[in-house]
């Protein structure tokens, strides 16, 4: 009996569990779009698609002339180890994919960190309102935002 009532208090804890984690992912929708990376000397783009509960895919290219340059894939997953952002940046880390596990989701704020890369260790996206990201790119010694609009 006692057996019984523990495995279905710890069945509850593990449903509520990952039922807050698919609710808390459906905050990631609104990176849903392409977004416009504000630079002078670019045109620039961020381009997020929802894909299913746990899982987004996106991609950050430049519109040079007539000509698209894929610079980087970008996806965000949910597993049972938590939620990842990971970056496949072209030219850099022989393309390898880097991720970044979520350690703070707060009021359209999430933190993404690996403190093994080089640069960076961590990424933030601060969805300040539905048409502005601001992105802050950090390691101890080095910080640069990328603020981005939303096209649509």
């Amino acid at each position: 009996m006692l057996r019984t009532l523990l495995f279905i208090c710890i069945s509850i804890i593990c449903g509520i569990s990952i039922l807050k984690a698919q609710t808390n992912f459906s905050d990631f929708k609104t990176l849903e779009g392409l977004w416009r990376i504000e630079s002078s000397f670019e045109n620039s783009f961020e381009e997020w698609k929802y894909i299913s509960d746990t899982m987004m895919l996106g991609s950050g290219f430049s519109i040079n002339k007539n000509d698209t340059i894929v610079n980087e894939f970008l996806s965000l997953n949910i597993t049972k180890k938590g939620c990842f952002y990971s970056a496949k940046v072209l030219k850099q880390n022989n393309s390898t994919e880097i991720v970044f596990k979520l350690i703070e989701q707060k009021n359209k704020i999430f933190v993404f960190e690996n403190n093994k890369h080089d640069f960076p260790k961590r990424i933030t996206y601060n969805i300040s309102d539905k048409n502005i990201i601001i992105a802050t790119i950090e390691d101890e010694t080095k910080r640069f935002n990328i603020i981005m609009k939303r096209i649509f």
